[in-house]
């Protein structure tokens, strides 16, 4: 399953579907980004109740990092918040928190 989300994620890339959602995204609308960061991070949140967290992580890290430009925000912050909120799923079996080695 991981590297079936990484060849599409790379297919993603180099088809240019990256490029078409920035241009049609919700995410660029005249709207605060405090607003599109807490779309991400719900969208995120969701979608790791009902994926594994890695997975979630290689496939929505590319498209929010190219999304960043049309919100006018460091890539490197959504990548990161993307990361935080894909560990922060706990409801489901499949959403098992990583393990922490305090």
């Amino acid at each position: 399953m991981l590297g079936g989300i990484i060849a599409l994620a790379e297919n993603l890339k180099a088809s240019g579907l990256f490029e078409f959602l920035k241009k049609m995204s919700i995410f660029s609308l005249e709207a605060h980004p405090f607003f599109s960061i807490i779309l991400i991070a719900a969208i995120i949140l969701f979608m790791t109740e009902f994926l594994s967290n890695t997975t979630v992580s290689i496939l929505f890290i590319p498209i929010f990092m190219s999304l960043s430009d049309a919100l006018g925000l460091n890539p490197v912050l959504i990548g990161f918040l993307t990361t935080i909120c894909a560990s922060l799923a706990f409801a489901l079996p499949i959403a098992t928190p990583p393990n922490f080695c305090l």
